[in-house]
């Protein structure tokens, strides 16, 4: 296995071309997509759940060591996304989903600048994620935070817990080239699992739900990255792995594929400035 990507799959992974283009460039792409049933649906799907993240300043089903519950809401969640996503994915498949939150007038709830873990072998393929919040969003409310581009800045492997390799930089990347991104409700916000990105707190009066989901080309296999130091090892899952394996604890069910090294590549303020 190689640490860094080469070539990723040459078909599109969106299938409007404008949508397509703009994602190759940015690293992610806002379209519509839940009409206001579903959103109402899954509105009033959240509201009925009752779980000890929906009581945290950022929470995420994903997060809870309730597997009957965390799976529940990927069954929900993939329900709904199914009557939809084909109108906007190229033959990619939602793998799992899950609910985010932010509690309102909750300062702690800020999400600090990041990259996803890589969830398929970013050498060969490219999954996708999609956030979707179910109420309106913007600064006030915690929306993303963005750096345009900044998917090939960084093609490292990634664990769930693999820290954020450039915080010397945060200052100049919140100055000069973060793009708040502000949603409707019902619209998704689609991007490569490398760009950096961040949310600020919950400031306003009510609580920010946000339905997400990975996908990722059909047929392609997904993997975890668990990282023990400078090493990155390998597993190979099925889909429902993120829904039941619980955070921070050893990979249970999964087969070991292979090692690689941590690696991070350089950056610099020329190179950020592109």
């Amino acid at each position: 296995m190689d640490s860094h990507p080469t070539a990723l799959q040459p078909r599109p992974r969106l299938l409007d071309a404008r949508l397509e283009q703009d994602l190759e460039r940015d690293g992610y792409v806002v379209a519509p997509l839940l009409d206001a049933a579903a959103v109402s649906r899954l509105r009033a799907f959240f509201d009925g759940l009752d779980s000890d993240v929906h009581h945290q300043a950022f929470g995420s089903s994903l997060q809870s060591r309730d597997i009957e519950y965390r799976q529940a809401v990927d069954r929900e969640l993939k329900a709904v996304f199914a009557l939809h996503t084909g109108r906007l994915f190229n033959r990619y498949r939602v793998c799992f989903a899950n609910f985010t939150l932010k509690q309102p007038r909750n300062l702690l709830g800020e999400m600090p600048f990041h990259q996803d873990p890589a969830f398929v072998d970013e050498t060969r393929y490219q999954s996708l994620g999609l956030w979707c919040p179910l109420v309106d969003v913007d600064v006030e409310n915690g929306c993303l935070c963005a750096v345009p581009g900044s998917h090939n800045l960084n093609r490292g492997p990634r664990g769930p817990f693999t820290s954020f390799p450039y915080e010397d930089f945060v200052p100049l990347i919140r100055e000069r080239y973060l793009r708040p991104v502000p949603m409707k409700a019902g619209e998704a916000f689609v991007f490569c699992q490398k760009v950096f990105h961040t949310s600020g707190p919950n400031r306003g009066g009510a609580t920010r739900p946000v339905a997400t989901a990975l996908l990722a080309p059909e047929g392609v296999p997904l993997r975890f990255y668990h990282q023990r130091g400078d090493t990155m090892e390998v597993y190979a899952v099925d889909d429902l792995f993120y829904t039941r394996h619980i955070l921070g604890s050893e990979p249970q069910g999964a087969t070991l594929i292979g090692t690689i090294d941590y690696t991070y590549e350089p950056l610099s303020a020329e190179r950020l400035a592109g």
